[in-house]
């Protein structure tokens, strides 16, 4: 016996080539030394020691999905085989001289099956196994590329005042309503956004949940809001003018409601284990109530069906295009798998964590995660005067993510602050920042009330009404930055890669096909002039200023270019 080392299995998707290499064509039950069985989204860990057998992991898997694993080891070379319940290797991979091995296939459509992971490594130490059982796709491509306006709908227009005191709450509602978002369609279709998603809009029980995220009766729509018809109305309305609809849901909890409420009426339908003190601890953190709110017990079988009818009931009933997903952590990651395929469209989830690896592995459950990792690293590289290469160091870890095109990017939101409380009411670092969420990968998110300069730092959800400004400047600078977007596939789906980094420089190329672009940030207070090399583009591609400036750069024959920008500024250059 060598000793003993502790690999950790992680339920997370992985792209990548099948599975190549000498294919073992069966085992024997002595072959392998099981370490455990595994569900989809747990992790397990166990001790391996030295011998003949091979360690081996069984999980269960659905016909017609599709399995990959990865096997990533610091010390040695790895290999893995893929298992059908008759211990038959349906797929293989020797890394040869990699340390990393991969083996993906689409299961067949029979009869649900375990299947067994068999790994072999002569020198195993501090190995990492990654395996996926991701549930079939959703269609993505409606959303690849669009841009997202959020609006928190009770503060953004009062439609219809008749309903402002539904249900007999008034309180801390301020009368915005499905109707108000309606009226403003134009208004948001304007700027050039593509994407709409508001607040839920299930009925709530209090005077203080206007938010809509402290649902009581998940079968039925806030009265304060309008009725089924009406957002059918807004669907179609945003349908109309090419805007795709994401609604907010919330499966972690309802209200402070003493553990009853109409959908969940039986206490024993919740955990009763009081509040989160340790947010490191895991265990609390999917199972303990949150900010008091009371926290319902997926694995309770009643509560894990009525969660899965409603998602089905509410894409079905309104016919939203997404699903943006509160408190997604804070919810047993085995629950995502069914829970994304009765939503049966785009999910992104609310991961709010500063890992990129935390956060990236819930994009293999939903299909998207909101990038709070990159978010931070955009307040401080923008909003503070911090390093640009805070940028990069998120940027470089996208590898992690199911697909970082489908990652949703912001500066700012409901439960952050404003981003110009942060940047002191700069607007120039605000121009940059939204430069930066509309060029990078990912699906752009503008919060409402941006576009106007919204910047109150002990109110992050004020009114809308009397701000519909068109000719504000920074609705003029959304308008630029979508159009840029619009002419240039690059901008919107291209592969992305960077192209320097500094402590006040960033910038990177992305392509598409024959679209190209150039966007370069300096966030400092001198001229800089960067000298970019390596480029994908081929020698003598021409690239011009896409928001209306005279600049222009053109790759050499050694696939370099060299482009100057002014303080404070951005080049967004196209081809």
């Amino acid at each position: 016996m060598r000793g003993l080392a502790l690999p950790v299995l992680v339920l997370v998707a992985c792209a990548g080539p099948k599975g190549k290499g000498p294919v073992r064509e069966d085992f024997a039950s002595a072959d392998l030394l099981v370490l455990g069985p595994l569900q989809f989204g747990q992790t397990g860990r166990a001790a391996y020691h030295d011998g003949p057998r091979f360690m081996a992991y069984r999980m269960t898997a659905r016909a017609g999905e599709h399995v990959a694993i990865d096997v990533r080891s610091a010390d040695g070379v790895p290999m893995v085989w893929l298992l059908d319940g008759k211990l038959r290797a349906i797929a293989a991979d020797d890394a040869g001289d990699s340390n990393q091995a991969h083996v993906e296939l689409t299961l067949p459509e029979s009869d649900d099956i375990t299947y067994t992971v068999a790994i072999r490594e002569a020198q195993l130490f501090d190995a990492t196994f990654v395996t996926q059982i991701a549930a079939p796709p959703h269609d993505l491509a409606r959303w690849r590329g669009r841009s997202i306006y959020f609006v928190m709908t009770d503060r953004f227009a009062n439609g219809d005042p008749s309903n402002d005191r539904a249900g007999g709450f008034g309180g801390d509602w301020h009368g915005g309503d499905l109707q108000g978002v309606i009226d403003h369609l134009d208004y948001i279709a304007g700027m050039g956004f593509t994407g709409l998603w508001i607040t839920p809009v299930i009925e709530q029980h209090s005077d203080h949940a206007y938010h809509g995220y402290h649902g009581w009766d998940f079968s039925k729509l806030d009265g304060h809001l309008g009725d089924l018809a009406k957002l059918r109305e807004l669907v179609a309305g945003a349908h109309a003018r090419g805007i795709a609809v994401m609604l907010d849901t919330v499966a972690n909890h309802t209200g402070r409601y003493d553990y009853q409420a109409p959908t969940f009426p039986d206490p024993a339908m919740y955990h009763h284990n009081g509040g989160i003190t340790d947010f490191g601890n895991p265990a609390q953190v999917e199972n303990n109530d949150l900010a008091g709110l009371n926290d319902l017990a997926q694995e309770h079988p009643v509560v894990h069906q009525a969660l899965l009818d409603h998602v089905r009931w509410l894409v079905a009933s309104s016919g939203a295009d997404g699903l943006r997903v509160d408190t997604v952590k804070h919810v047993p990651a085995p629950f995502w798998r069914d829970w994304n395929a009765a939503a049966g469209v785009y999910t992104l989830g609310e991961i709010l964590d500063g890992s990129v690896q935390k956060v990236a592995s819930y994009s293999y459950q939903l299909d998207a995660s909101l990038d709070y990792p990159l978010y931070f690293a955009i307040r401080d590289a923008f909003a503070k005067g911090g390093s640009a290469r805070a940028l990069g160091g998120v940027l470089g870890q996208d590898a992690a993510y199911s697909d970082p095109l489908l990652a949703g990017v912001f500066v700012d939101n409901h439960d952050q602050p404003r981003f110009l409380c942060e940047a002191g009411g700069a607007l120039d670092r605000l121009q940059l920042a939204l430069a930066f969420a509309l060029t990078t990968r990912g699906v752009p998110i503008v919060y409402y009330g941006t576009e106007q300069a919204f910047a109150d730092c002990g109110n992050n959800r004020q009114d809308m009404a009397g701000h519909f400004d068109a000719n504000a400047p920074l609705y003029g600078w959304l308008q630029k930055l979508h159009a840029a977007r619009a002419a240039t596939p690059a901008l919107r789906t291209g592969a992305q890669h960077e192209r320097w980094q500094d402590d006040t420089a960033y910038a990177f190329e992305r392509e598409d096909g024959a679209s190209a672009a150039l966007v370069a940030f300096n966030t400092g207070g001198a001229t800089r002039t960067l000298a970019l090399h390596d480029m994908h583009v081929p020698p003598g591609t021409a690239f011009h200023d896409a928001l209306g400036g005279a600049a222009s750069a053109t790759v050499d024959g050694s696939g370099g270019t060299t482009v100057t920008i002014p303080p404070r500024t951005v080049l967004v250059l196209v081809h």
